[in-house]
């Protein structure tokens, strides 16, 4: 398993399921249950989620439409803040391994 790979699969990641492939979790391991939309257009977050996450009463969510189907997508901000550094270390240490791996900086050229 490659590092990268070994850093994505922390605590409150899905459940693989055993008949998929190993970086395929299966929809019944991310599946927490339903919500109704009240009158003021509010939900209510399953506990069980919330707590594998660490959501707490006043944490920022980010809330996203799903690019591919009708949805939305809820993560923690400072999640994806974590998230988003992690993404700068490695596209930094890659484009660093790529100049090392052509001196001239021709590459792609």
């Amino acid at each position: 398993m490659s590092t990268v790979a070994q850093e994505c699969g922390g605590e409150g990641a899905c459940a693989p399921d055993p008949a998929a492939t190993p970086q395929t979790p299966s929809i019944e391991s991310c599946f927490f249950g339903s919500v109704t939309v009240g009158e003021r257009g509010q939900v209510v977050i399953p506990a069980e989620i919330r707590r594998e996450h660490g959501i707490s009463p006043g944490d920022h969510l980010l809330v996203f439409r799903h690019p591919y189907t009708v949805g939305v997508i809820l993560v923690k901000l400072d999640a994806m803040h974590e998230a988003m550094s992690q993404i700068l270390r490695l596209t930094t240490r890659v484009a660093g391994d790529a100049r090392d791996a052509d001196p001239t900086g021709q590459e792609g050229v």
